[in-house]
């Protein structure tokens, strides 16, 4: 509502020097170049240094976690296994299937 009071005020004001339409297309022109400043502004890619921090602490976690979990998934067939030939071939499968998943 303050704007749009603010516009009457200036459309009355300029309108007295003015005709009514050049008063008009002079607001509209300081409208448009106020609209512009303003998207210029908001298209502007400001980085945000807490939110890079963030962001690079997240993925030294992810990471983290796939690769403890592609060791500990590497070590449970072995674990578990009777024969070692076995243990292996599924910790070889197992680790691979976890660094697939990791990499997503």
């Amino acid at each position: 509502m303050l704007i749009i009071m603010l516009h009457v005020a200036a459309l009355v004001w300029l309108s007295r020097g003015q005709g009514g339409v050049v008063a008009a297309l002079i607001l509209g022109a300081v409208d448009l170049v106020l609209a512009g400043l303003l998207g210029w502004l908001a298209a502007r890619h400001a980085v945000d240094p807490i939110a890079e921090e963030a962001e690079r602490v997240r993925d030294d976690a992810l990471r983290q976690v796939g690769d403890q979990t592609a060791r500990v998934a590497m070590m449970a067939p072995l674990l578990r296994s009777s024969s070692a030939k076995k243990g292996l071939i599924g910790a070889a499968l197992t680790a691979a299937v976890v660094g697939l998943i990791a990499r997503r």
